[in-house]
């Protein structure tokens, strides 16, 4: 899975398939704090949206960081000013989603628990079971039994 990664950031940077700026340098005075941390959120989600990286469970902030041609620290308050939470909460939350789609779409009938959350970005079941608490409420099972029961 990890060199899959390495070859699709390869891949990435030489292509350039979401389209951002040339440079993320922001001359003084010409755009406020506000409308460049609104560029960079924008173009994070762009870049979720179409290559899902957080299904990798090795993909870091400082690999959405050199993919989008900014730093760290403008990645982290970009989120933290739109979202609220740290970059590990947000990839998190994309994760959570994810095994709630894949729910849905009854994977849970067809394909092992295990098989699920290491396919949404969760390396561990324990980190997986707490995440998925935290974020809903409720465990995955119960996710489960809730989902079936509003089937009937």
């Amino acid at each position: 899975m990890n060199k899959i990664y390495q070859i699709r950031i390869k891949e990435l940077v030489n292509t350039e398939p979401v389209h951002i700026q040339e440079h993320q340098v922001i001359e003084e005075g010409k755009e406020t704090d506000k409308e460049k941390y609104d560029k960079i959120y924008q173009n994070i989600i762009r870049y979720f949206e179409k290559t899902k990286p957080y299904c990798d469970s090795e993909f870091t902030i400082s690999q959405l960081a050199i993919v989008l041609n900014t730093n760290v620290t403008y990645i982290s308050k970009a989120i933290k000013i739109k979202e609220g939470v740290n970059f590990n909460v947000f990839i998190n939350t994309h994760r959570v989603n994810k095994v709630k789609n894949m729910l849905q779409d009854d994977y849970h009938n067809k394909y092992t628990m295990r098989h699920i959350y290491t396919s949404s970005g969760f390396k561990h079941q324990s980190t997986f079971n707490k995440v998925f608490k935290q974020t809903e409420g409720i465990t995955p099972s119960e996710y489960i039994k809730k989902l079936e029961s509003d089937k009937n």
